[in-house]
């Protein structure tokens, strides 16, 4: 296990003692990509590349290397197998720790802990996929 899960679990484990029972479901362990689009303070999206570190129905824990401002936004989970939606989500968690790179250098790394709101609507899909792709 590396120095990243190794910390994203410690994490998860302190807000699961602090908070009991505050999960409908139980998240896996899952670290897969992750597209983020946030809508700035002047309302232009912005994109940033992610990846969880687990994964529930209900939620997810994504890790970023930048800080994210906004409490609000749509994030693309690549799952195999599975059709690619957007989901609106909450951000109701948030951690950073610095970790080293390969060339050793420190680097911060923010994790989010994310609410599932729902699927967004076929409009606001064709306009995220534009945005994800740099349209």
């Amino acid at each position: 296990m590396t120095d990243v899960d190794n910390h994203s679990r410690e994490s998860e484990d302190r807000a699961s003692e602090n908070e009991p029972g505050r999960r409908s479901f139980e998240r896996v362990g899952l670290r897969t990509s992750v597209t983020t689009i946030v809508k700035g303070a002047d309302e232009v999206p912005r994109v940033y590349k992610a990846w969880t570190d687990d994964i529930s129905p209900s939620g997810a824990l994504i890790q970023c290397e930048q800080p994210i401002e906004s409490d609000e936004i749509c994030v693309r989970v690549f799952l195999p197998g599975l059709q690619e939606r957007f989901f609106n989500c909450r951000i109701v968690r948030r951690d950073e720790y610095a970790s080293t790179s390969f060339n050793r250098a420190e680097i911060t790394r923010y994790l989010y802990g994310v609410e599932f709101l729902g699927v967004c609507g076929d409009a606001e899909m064709d306009f995220l996929m534009k945005v994800a792709a740099g349209a």
